[in-house]
């Protein structure tokens, strides 16, 4: 089927995707304040995944029982998809955790969200955000640097932050929306819409390779977006790929014009403790570059978290060259070339996927 942006006139779904910053400065209710029970929960269900002494990919929602707080973390999980497509758990315990006391609770509440996905060539599935020294023109992976992070989103579902230490400067988060950023297109430059539902090339992670996905899409009235300008602009560079026309530079470059503008887009400064999710398809993050602490154990720690999650929308078969999967509510993103390569990953994602109602295919 043709991804045809008329069929986004049926995207009645979920009308409150389409979001305006400057409409929503003020409104807090997608912060979600844990209660003392449930942070007390959270201890009890840490103090047991840490007697169990199994590895972490090995656990299961039992494992790190949250009886409370999974029901928030699943009716959060839902709203990531029939609402504005981002949320914020704040006052997670974490304040005097040892770095793998942290991880593994950061592990143990992921259990709860979907499953996740891996980030690296050793099938990953928890990913250290912290400056490296890294420089994301060599990586196109700005998470290892203290450098600014444009707007883009990540191969999963959603993407969750778990907020361990904060920076000394800067730092700050900001979120916009892709269905937003898509109908003001619409209106002011329809010829420009036809053509970011055509296929560009985008730099494969970590591989050295290319796929080809258009940047928006509607399937069954949901809509989707997949923007990554920094590996658009590495792909046009690589051998026996087209250059990128006038049109498509000015396309994708309205694109980050459009997200940068404050109309468009919230901030926010996470604290420690802090959880972010945010739906990929609807959802565009950002970062902005920070200064460190000089004290090693003070600096900037975030765990990355990718996900399939129970629910999700259908995607356009057009997208599924970088997805692998289209269909609602399967287990799909993450690096492709990675998937199922490792193992453990593949026992713990089928389990997992079980256990959440997604479909696996192996």
């Amino acid at each position: 089927m043709r991804n045809s942006h008329p069929a986004l006139s049926a995207d009645i779904t979920v009308p409150a995707s389409g979001w305006f910053g400057a409409e929503i400065a003020g409104v807090h209710d997608w912060i979600h304040e844990l209660t003392d029970e449930e942070r007390e929960e959270l201890r009890r269900a840490l103090a047991i995944a840490q007697k169990m002494s199994r590895p972490q990919h090995d656990l299961t929602p039992e494992d790190f029982p949250l009886p409370v707080m999974g029901r928030r973390l699943a009716a959060v999980v839902s709203s990531l998809e029939t609402g504005r497509g981002f949320a914020l758990l704040r006052g997670l315990p974490v304040e005097d955790l040892s770095e793998d006391q942290a991880r593994l609770m950061a592990w143990g509440v992921g259990l709860h969200v979907g499953v996740a996905l891996p980030q690296n060539a050793n099938g990953a599935l928890i990913h250290d955000v912290r400056d490296r020294g890294e420089s994301s023109a060599t990586t196109l992976r700005g998470n290892g640097s203290t450098e600014e992070i444009a707007y883009h989103v990540d191969p999963c579902d959603v993407v969750a932050l778990f907020c361990r230490r904060v920076a000394a400067a800067g730092g700050e988060s900001f979120l916009c929306s892709s269905r937003a950023i898509h109908d003001t297109i619409r209106s002011r430059r329809p010829d420009l819409l036809d053509l970011l539902y055509q296929p560009f090339h985008f730099a494969e992670l970590g591989s050295g390779g290319v796929y080809a996905c258009p940047i928006f899409g509607c399937a069954d009235g949901f809509f989707t977006s997949h923007y990554y300008k920094a590996r658009i602009l590495k792909a046009a560079t690589m051998p026996n790929v087209p250059r990128l026309t006038e049109a498509q530079l000015e396309a994708i470059d309205l694109i980050q014009k459009l997200a940068s503008d404050p109309k468009y887009h919230i901030a926010m400064k996470l604290k420690v403790g802090d959880l972010q999710l945010v739906n990929n398809h609807v959802v565009y993050h950002r970062r902005s570059s920070y200064d460190d602490h000089s004290d090693p154990d003070m600096k900037r720690h975030l765990f990355r978290l990718w996900f399939a999650v129970p629910g999700s929308r259908p995607l356009d078969s057009a997208f599924g060259g970088f997805w692998n999967q289209t269909a609602a509510s399967t287990v799909r993103g993450g690096a492709q070339r990675w998937n199922r390569i490792v193992d453990h990953v593949t026992g713990y994602q089928r389990r997992l996927a079980q256990i959440h109602g997604l479909s696996f295919d192996a």
